[in-house]
């Protein structure tokens, strides 16, 4: 099986961004291996509202884009990653997905968007703190 590109997204629990914060220092340090090695392509903090000038991001969960043979294998990267570890994460309402994006740019998965319900489309403001770079 060759490696397939999934999409995950995972909301914090709630009242744990002073966690989030006090520890995210841990949490890009020990990610930075991950980026390198190509495991993780970009990712970032989700946040409540888009941020305004001046204020600080309200972030509420994490959405990053990984490369791995297996479902198993993102979950083993969930699992070792500090803002699982220390319970910033809530692992129980985790959203994997594989993604039709590569190096940046969307495969011809979809002949259009035209069909695409609109209602049905899950949209959320995003700050990226890591992104490799296009090949």
């Amino acid at each position: 099986m060759g490696k397939t590109e999934w999409m995950v997204i995972i909301p914090d629990h709630p009242n744990s961004l002073e966690t989030r914060l006090r520890i995210r220092p841990n949490h890009l340090e020990g990610i930075k291996q991950k980026i390198q090695d190509g495991v993780v392509v970009f990712g970032g903090a989700s946040l409540e509202e888009p941020t305004k000038e001046g204020e600080s991001p309200k972030m509420n969960g994490s959405a990053f884009l990984a490369v791995a043979e297996t479902k198993e294998e993102i979950v083993e990267l969930v699992k070792s990653d500090v803002y699982y570890k220390q319970g910033v994460w809530n692992a129980e309402k985790v959203s994997l997905s594989l993604s039709a994006c590569r190096g940046g740019r969307v495969l011809p998965m979809l002949d259009s968007y035209a069909n695409v319900n609109i209602e049905q489309m899950q949209i959320f403001p995003f700050q990226s703190a890591i992104r490799m770079p296009m090949k």
